[in-house]
């Protein structure tokens, strides 16, 4: 994609505009908070409307040549199981009270 001669925001900020744009091609919300000025999210917004009004899909946008061409399966999710399901409330209890112990100088 060129962005043109006069694009305004500044190369430091273009890793976190690449980031966004991937997240919003592939239909994620982000993490963490955007980074960097709101200029970014806008040029994000942006571009990404472009890229869908074009009809460019998120494979083409995202995915680089050498792994498009990787083996892709198939999952029918109705047929995944839960195999040997785990808990965590005995070791959350225990490291509870283990934190009991050890501020009461035990």
């Amino acid at each position: 994609m060129n962005l043109g001669r006069h694009f305004e925001l500044d190369q430091a900020h273009w890793p976190a505009l690449c980031v966004r744009l991937e997240e919003l091609l592939a239909g994620q919300a982000g993490l963490l908070p955007a980074e960097g000025p709101a200029a970014v999210e806008r040029h994000a917004q942006r571009i990404a409307a472009q890229l869908l009004a074009r009809g460019q899909s998120v494979a083409e946008s995202t995915v680089p040549a050498q792994r498009a061409a990787g083996d892709v399966q198939a999952v029918d999710v109705d047929s995944l199981g839960l195999v040997r399901p785990r808990t965590v409330v005995v070791e959350a209890a225990g490291l509870w009270q283990w934190g009991s112990w050890i501020s009461s100088g035990c």
